[in-house]
């Protein structure tokens, strides 16, 4: 098994999503605008994540993850999130004589932070969610993945992903998502 550790920290002139609430209730201008610079600071977001990877028997792994960050500034890489919880389970080939073969199931919960989700429900647009108000909700999401081993240079992988509450509004989804990735090795 594996376990592993992430801390970092984005520093730069971030807005603060109450600042920014605030100053929209003060002047009743709606949506909130993010990108307002009289309200930009030298700030810094930090965060930390966590992996867990453990075989529990042959051919059989599990592996759950989780990651915090403060969510008090704007979103300013990856993605609009400040918690999540991840867990899977993944089997391997051996197990139905398809050696490089592998299967997995997994399931997360995300959420955002109380600041973010009013500034969002204001109307706010961040980097990836926003639609002109939000009811704010947990995202959760299913999926599943079959990846197939067609020789030493080519593998194909299916995936099919259920998403409930996507970018955390309850009055959206849920949405089915269906993926094929074709992954070519030149060299081997």
């Amino acid at each position: 098994g594996a376990l592993k550790f992430l801390f970092f920290s984005d520093n730069g002139y971030f807005n603060k999503f109450d600042e920014i609430n605030a100053l929209s209730y003060a002047t009743e201008s709606y949506p909130p605008n993010i990108s307002n610079n009289s309200l930009r600071q030298w700030r810094q977001k930090n965060g930390f994540g966590v992996n867990l990877s453990q075989q529990v028997m042959p051919n059989v792994g599990f592996f759950l993850r989780g990651g915090f960050n403060n969510g008090r500034y704007e979103t300013v890489d990856y993605t609009d999130m400040n918690q999540t919880m991840t867990g899977g389970l993944v089997f391997f080939g051996e197990l139905w004589d398809r050696p490089d073969d592998k299967i997995g199931f997994a399931g997360a919960i995300s959420g955002i932070s109380g600041s973010f989700a009013r500034y969002l429900s204001l109307g706010g647009i961040a980097s990836f969610v926003g639609d002109g108000g939000l009811s704010y909700t947990q995202e959760k999401n299913l999926e599943t993945f079959y990846k197939w081993h067609i020789n030493d240079y080519l593998e194909m992988t299916a995936d099919y992903q259920l998403m409930i509450n996507p970018g955390y509004n309850l009055v959206r989804g849920p949405i089915n998502l269906f993926g094929l990735r074709l992954r070519a090795e030149f060299w081997h």
